[in-house]
């Protein structure tokens, strides 16, 4: 059973595949190319503390020093742009600050350098959707990449509005064929609906 206990120690362990695995096998069922893309190198530690900080909040809210340990392993690996690895990761992530932003145990000095590591995700993501080739990240986002932005930050109002996701999801849905990964996560994500086949 995933706790917060569990989550701590995978990552005092520092196993991020691990961690990884049962985060995402505690209630996010993704694709397995969407779990292959948060599992590329430069992506699978931001990507398995994101998760892990998400999921630790889910069960408990702020848990004090584990999260804050977390948070400062995290934090740790954003790069200059704002970035935490891909583009997949980096959305993982700033959902995660932004649920320790909406954590009332969050205070102080903490809650400021939550914020300006927020800040600077949301600039990097912002663009890297709207200016793809001059974004820090190494490659334009694919329909993919964009179903993992919109399944972890849609329900967000504020970053819904800011990285301009309705424009996003429009885009993709009424562009190019999907690939099957991407219809899995916007279903997961509520944008659309997946329809059954008849047996």
């Amino acid at each position: 059973m995933m706790t917060p206990r569990r989550i701590s120690k995978l990552i005092q362990l520092g196993d991020a595949d691990a961690l990884l695995d049962e985060v995402l096998a505690n209630g996010r069922p993704l694709p397995i190319a969407a779990r292959l893309r948060l599992g590329e190198p430069g992506s699978i530690e931001a990507a398995a503390l994101a998760f892990g900080l998400q999921r630790s909040i889910e069960l408990s809210g702020w848990t004090g020093t584990p999260s804050l340990e977390a948070l400062d392993r995290l934090r740790s690996l954003q790069a200059p742009s704002g970035a935490f690895g891909g583009i997949c990761s980096t959305s993982a992530a700033i959902r995660a600050l932004a649920m320790l932003l909406d954590s009332p145990g969050l205070t102080g000095e903490h809650r400021d350098t939550v914020a300006e590591s927020l800040d600077r995700a949301v600039h990097a993501m912002f663009c890297v959707l709207t200016m793809p080739v001059m974004s820090s990240f190494a490659v334009a986002p694919d329909d993919l990449d964009r179903a993992m932005v919109l399944w972890q930050l849609s329900d967000l109002a504020l970053l819904r509005s800011q990285l301009n996701l309705d424009a996003v999801q429009r885009d993709l849905i009424q562009g190019e064929p999907l690939s099957g990964a991407a219809r899995a996560v916007l279903a997961m994500a509520g944008a659309i609906t997946v329809e059954r086949r008849a047996a």
